[in-house]
């Protein structure tokens, strides 16, 4: 009969093993994870971009439309979507005030407000022709109708 030595893996050599193997599995656990975080992250900062570009072109082509008057056929100064205080774009501190900001000083407008003819009848109608943007709550609100004073 032949006498082998039968040979395998010592107690201390298998706990070492997994040891190791726990390490290395956890670093890919842990890599993985990051890589994760970082692609929710830059998709958050990618969907926000997305939404800022939009309200600004949004803002940027209302604003443009500031004192439009289809049937503009006398002097500028006669327009009534450009009266000063009344219909012409005007950058305002808050709505609460409700006061213009003077434009030589260093003051920070929330709100911006403006009229033009949305009706293309050349008159001025307080009801539908008003609009504008503030800033509330670090939210962006638009204003569809009204008046100066609301």
């Amino acid at each position: 009969m032949m006498n082998r030595k039968i040979q395998g893996l010592t107690l201390i050599e298998l706990l070492l093993g997994m040891v190791f193997g726990l390490i290395v599995l956890s670093g890919v656990i842990f890599i993985y994870i990051s890589v994760v975080s970082s692609s929710s992250q830059t998709l958050k900062e990618s969907k926000l971009s997305s939404q800022l570009m939009t309200i600004m072109s949004v803002m940027t082509n209302d604003i443009r439309r500031a004192g439009y008057w289809s049937t503009f056929t006398e002097t500028p100064s006669s327009n009534p979507f450009n009266q000063l205080n009344i219909s012409a774009l005007t950058v305002i501190n808050s709505m609460s005030s409700n006061s213009a900001i003077d434009e030589n000083t260093d003051q920070d407008g929330t709100c911006v407000v403006f009229a033009y003819d949305r009706e293309q009848d050349g008159n001025l109608d307080t009801t539908t022709e008003y609009f504008g943007f503030r800033l509330n709550q670090q939210r962006i609100q638009m204003r569809t109708a009204g008046s100066t004073a609301n």
